[in-house]
Order: C-alpha cells, then structure tokens, then sequence
C-alpha cells in the first residue's frame, strides 16, 4: 500500500490490488499529493475540483476515470442535493 502523508490524512481501504481513498471536500493540495503517486491526468484533478461536474467515464491507455452522482439528505436543513463520487483505476 502507498502511503499518504499530509495533515489530514484521507481515509483509505485496501483490497487486493484495490486501493480506495476516501477525500471529503478535496482541495488542490490534497490531489496535488495524491498525483504524485498516481498516474492522474490534469483534467481528472480539475474534474475532481469542479462543482458542476456532470457524471462521465473517460477511458485512457492506463486506466479508466469515472464521476458518478448520487442522491444525498442534509437531515439539518430538511433538503437534498446530489453527492459526487469520483473514481480513477487502472
């Protein structure tokens, strides 16, 4: 497993060959670390960043990025709105 190191360390599983790494409200720093150590391509990172990404599987030489959206509740203001699942794997 490749370990992560800065202040607010992601949480992450690992599987196999499977690594998954949980970033709540990422920012540039936080992908900045995590594309050094993996073959992220720019426009992955600025899809990650976005807000009004639309979901989308975009398929490279060396791995597949995927966005999905899912439907979420805020039980504090009696609301939903949609919540962004960004996957990248080889």
């Amino acid at each position: 497993m490749t370990n992560i190191e800065y202040s607010d360390q992601p949480e992450s599983i690992t599987n196999k060959n499977l690594i998954w790494i949980d970033i709540q409200k990422p920012t540039r720093k936080k992908l900045k670390i995590l594309e050094g150590k993996y073959p992220f391509h720019e426009l992955n990172i600025e899809d990650c960043l976005s807000k009004i990404q639309i979901p989308k599987i975009d398929k490279y030489q060396d791995h597949i990025f995927v966005i999905l959206h899912f439907p979420a509740v805020d039980k504090h203001e009696y609301s939903s709105f949609h919540s962004a699942c960004n996957i990248c794997w080889p």
